[in-house]
């Protein structure tokens, strides 16, 4: 069978489609990923069929793509038109690939095309949200202005296509009546009550697995002395320059090592010995090694500190990022500073975290992923769905 997964974003955006792609290749279905043009290499070196939803105009995400990215009103109609702009080639691929009763679509609740086609093809689409903080608005702004500037263009969009006016909120109407995944755990939505009743909350997706040996420039830093601060700033982080530079002077003032990732590498080789820079790692190779993860608050690099077993300081910038970090701070595994990167209060948690016991609270939470349980609850949960409403001609788990 065909299974067609769209994402538009980051690289953390892309990464748990691409596990959930593999999950269906392993019991023997196509899988097609819908993305953004920057993403083309990584689709096809994975084995799947790639086609473009999206086009990255300058460099490879929002941010670099425009200057108003973040900005609280500017930025929300940036994402809009990005989204908007996917509308058309979305819909457009579901007329060339769509086979009734063979094929099933996963894509998050902004790919609207998605949301149209099943409107107007009967299209089996799964909603999934990659974060707590993307269930109810885009974090950042409120659902009155997600109202206000999605609202008339999705409305222009079903009228032109002789859909019925929306009854209900773009919020609501965006979601798949048929299902909605959570690919988070339950333990960590505090405050399920205001889930929607109709997520069915998996787990963290885990993207990578684990390399058996680290890098020997990084390993050899590691043999050199105590475990280091791991600095790293999100896809989305302004002032990337500014967050290296205040790491470098915490690190320098507490007496500390640090591993800063990523910097361009012309700055690599400029640094003291106490600190190693590098223009790229895989966190989860490395964080099982470090003290404390300092970072934005991507749903991956949380989930994967989480894994690692190892406190975080977080400092969102856009999106659910300030959402993660305050689920993040409820679960006892970090501390979130959503007003920014002051130093005076990554000192204080630093301390903080030597002083206490949050370590072992990490451990502990850690402990529950020795196995990682999210591929058999995806596969069993659509097949248990498909098998149900018999929108599917075979099944999910044998491929057939």
């Amino acid at each position: 069978m065909k299974v067609i997964i769209a994402s538009i974003g980051s690289y953390g955006d892309l990464m748990p489609c691409l596990k959930m792609g593999l999950a269906f290749s392993s019991v023997g279905h196509t899988v097609h990923i819908w993305t953004s043009d920057s993403f083309k290499k990584i689709v096809l070196a994975n084995g799947f069929i790639f086609h473009q939803i999206h086009e990255t105009k300058v460099g490879g995400n929002l941010r670099s793509a425009h200057p108003n990215f973040g900005h609280p009103t500017k930025g929300l109609e940036l994402v809009v038109d990005v989204f908007y702009d996917a509308i058309d080639p979305v819909l457009e691929l579901v007329k060339e690939h769509y086979e009734p009763g063979n094929t099933l679509m996963l894509a998050p609740p902004r790919i609207f095309g998605a949301r149209i086609a099943q409107e107007l093809y009967g299209l089996p689409l799964i909603s999934f949200h990659l974060a707590p903080g993307y269930m109810n608005t885009l974090d950042l702004y409120e659902s009155e202005a997600v109202e206000i500037h999605l609202g008339p263009v999705l409305d222009d969009v079903r009228g032109k296509l002789g859909l019925p006016a929306r009854t209900s909120s773009v919020m609501k109407w965006q979601v798949s009546p048929l299902a909605v995944l959570g690919l988070f755990p339950e333990w960590f939505f505090k405050g399920r009550e205001d889930c929607p009743p109709d997520v069915h909350l998996l787990d963290f997706p885990f993207c990578f697995h684990r390399s058996p040996k680290l890098d020997d420039k990084i390993q050899t830093f590691l043999d050199r002395g105590t475990a280091p601060v791991f600095f790293t700033p999100g896809t989305y982080t302004p002032n990337t320059k500014g967050f290296f530079k205040s790491a470098i002077e915490i690190v320098n003032e507490m007496g500390l090592r640090a591993i800063l990732a990523p910097i361009p590498p012309e700055l690599c080789d400029t640094l003291p010995e106490n600190i190693l820079g590098l223009p790229w790692c895989s966190f989860h190779d490395v964080l099982p090694h470090v003290h404390t993860m300092v970072h934005a608050g991507g749903i991956g690099a949380s989930s994967e500190a989480i894994r690692a077993g190892i406190p975080q300081i977080i400092i969102p910038a856009v999106f659910d990022q300030a959402g993660n970090g305050q689920h993040v701070e409820s679960a006892g595994l970090g501390f979130c500073f959503p007003d920014g990167f002051h130093q005076g209060s990554i000192i204080d948690a630093l301390k903080t975290i030597d002083a206490g016991s949050m370590r072992d609270r990490c451990q502990e939470v850690s402990e529950q992923y020795q196995e990682l349980p999210f591929v058999d609850r995806l596969l069993a949960f659509v097949d248990e769905l498909t098998s149900r409403d018999q929108i599917l001609v075979g099944s999910i788990k044998t491929g057939k």
